[in-house]
């Protein structure tokens, strides 16, 4: 259940990080259907790969302990 609970944890802190990431990139790009969609395509890779960091970071951390 902990274990769990940390993936679900540095997932939301992972992908609030390349949220805030891609936020920044695209604040002054004007509204374009293009811009638009290449963002929802980042922002859906950094979820993945946030899940991915997750876990990661939750074996390491299993594997310290």
């Amino acid at each position: 259940m902990t274990k769990k609970l940390l993936k679900w944890f540095f997932t939301a802190v992972y992908f609030v990080l390349w949220y805030s990431l891609v936020d920044y990139g695209f604040r002054w790009v004007p509204v374009n259907f293009v811009y638009d969609l290449l963002a929802i395509v980042l922002l859906i890779i950094g979820f993945v790969a946030s899940v991915a960091l997750a876990e990661w970071t939750v074996r390491k951390i299993a594997e310290t302990l």
